[in-house]
């Protein structure tokens, strides 16, 4: 053995991004307007002009701006306002009719999408030394599905270690995200190399490729992961998933909308499958949902339980198995 060291689905019809210059719009002779962030003590509520715009491009978009913060929403305007190169809100819409490959850049501005490869670390030593054990011992090869993929970086991640196992080619991974060109960069696989840091130097010289440029993650995680763009709380993923990774993605939205996200992932689980959160967030008015470790919980009703202390895989550092 090695020892690693740390180093939304509706679907809808949609128009891939493929260049934001069109008839009409002289992106060259356009001087983007200047960031317009909010001074402390502003209001951060969406105005009345502000919330009928919006609420039509999200709709365009297959989703609900009344489910989305309205002050997350609010400090993401003025990156909107320079992703179509327009000086006001009002003015989002006629653009994007105009020119309909501008709505997923619109969109993406307004919707946060983050993500990266190994994101905290413990988490992932949880999920290699406790969940995936669990998981392969009873299934052929676990189902899992990333919700609010982004670029797809924590997907790929869990593939390596998976491929690292030997579990892979048997495992059925699939990302979703509700921003288009998010799906189109997962695709894709590349990566600039400050993205790829944290990823152990084992695995990036077997699973990620350098062109002299950017890293490209191996044609072999490409094809055993597959992607799908659409809206999580609208209809989720087909299931029963095994695991299922939904971080930092409650965090943004309206409690009314959390609640119901809740519920999507629960039913969404097997029993005794896992689901795995941001730091801050909490499960709260599920029924199943019952946490064995920081970030990570059980659909209870399933596989027993471990024994011995909740928070026993977090307390030795990050490390990632690769059979000899």
């Amino acid at each position: 053995m090695v020892g690693l060291s740390r180093s939304p689905i509706a679907y809808r019809h949609v128009i891939f991004p493929e260049t934001l210059a069109g008839p009409g719009l002289a992106i060259d002779r356009f001087t983007p307007p200047r960031s317009r962030s909010l001074p402390p003590g502003q209001d951060r509520h969406l105005s009345l002009s502000e919330q009928d715009c919006l609420r039509r491009l999200f709709r365009l978009a297959g989703l609900d701006l009344d489910d989305y913060r309205p002050e997350t929403i609010k400090r993401r305007i003025p990156a909107c306002l320079r992703a179509v190169r327009v000086e006001h809100t009002n003015e989002i819409g006629p653009v994007v009719q105009r020119h309909p490959q501008l709505l997923d850049v619109a969109l993406s501005a307004l919707v946060i999408g983050v993500t990266s490869f190994f994101r905290d670390p413990a988490t992932f030593t949880a999920l290699n030394e406790r969940v995936l054990p669990e998981l392969l011992a009873h299934n052929a090869g676990p189902r899992v599905w990333s919700a609010g993929c982004s670029d797809g970086a924590e997907l790929y991640s869990l593939a390596m270690v998976l491929a690292h196992r030997g579990a892979l080619q048997r495992s059925s991974l699939l990302g979703t995200d509700c921003r288009v060109d998010a799906i189109v960069r997962a695709k894709e696989g590349c990566f600039d190399p400050a993205a790829v840091k944290n990823v152990p130097a084992e695995f990036l010289g077997r699973y990620l490729s350098f062109n002299g440029a950017r890293w490209r993650v191996h044609p072999y995680l490409r094809t055993a992961a597959h992607w799908r763009s659409g809206n999580v709380l609208t209809t989720p993923a087909p299931g029963p998933w095994d695991l299922i990774l939904c971080r930092n993605l409650a965090i943004y939205m309206q409690p009314a909308a959390v609640e119901r996200l809740w519920g999507q992932l629960e039913q969404s689980l097997r029993p005794g499958g896992f689901v795995v959160l941001g730091k801050a967030e909490r499960p709260n008015g599920t029924r199943e949902l019952v946490q064995i470790v920081p970030s990570i919980y059980r659909r209870d009703g399933g596989l027993n339980r471990h024994s011995g202390p909740a928070s026993a895989a977090l307390d030795r550092p990050p490390r990632y198995v690769v059979p000899s």
